[in-house]
């Protein structure tokens, strides 16, 4: 679940919940690490310096920028543009139109229908689980 931890708002609401221990973990442990500190990189991507410590007792990847995190804010942005489309498309054009006999009514309805389905095709898309790659990187 992408948190935009930036928002004063939201950043409380979550400190001041158990969602992130509740609904949102992606813990990883590694035990048996030689060196003091390590950089976790995904997909080449930096995301945290940890102890070998802390990586024995588990560090929860949702709540560090990863490439999981930002697949979870494109799925997040497809989520609101669904939304959106399917809620105009009901308050805008079908209810207030609905006694309307016009078959521009209908072709702005089934346009709407067409873009809801792509949308909720690309949302389908972007949300599968991608293999990644994780590397640990001594730092000496």
């Amino acid at each position: 679940m992408p948190f935009d931890l930036k928002d004063p708002a939201l950043a409380l609401a979550v400190q001041s919940s158990d969602v992130i221990t509740t609904l949102n973990q992606q813990l990883l442990k590694v035990n048996g690490l030689a060196a003091p500190t390590y950089t976790l990189k995904i997909d080449g991507e930096a995301v945290g310096t940890f102890t070998g410590k802390l990586l024995a007792e588990g560090i929860n990847l949702s709540e560090l920028p990863t490439p999981m995190f930002k697949q979870a804010l494109d799925v997040h942005s497809l989520t609101v543009k669904h939304n959106n489309v399917h809620f105009d498309r009901w308050r805008d054009v079908q209810v207030p139109l609905q006694d309307e006999n016009s078959s521009a009514v209908q072709k702005a309805l089934d346009a709407l229908d067409n873009l809801e389905s792509e949308l909720v095709r690309r949302q389908r898309m972007m949300a599968r689980p991608k293999p990644r790659r994780f590397q640990l990187i001594p730092q000496m």
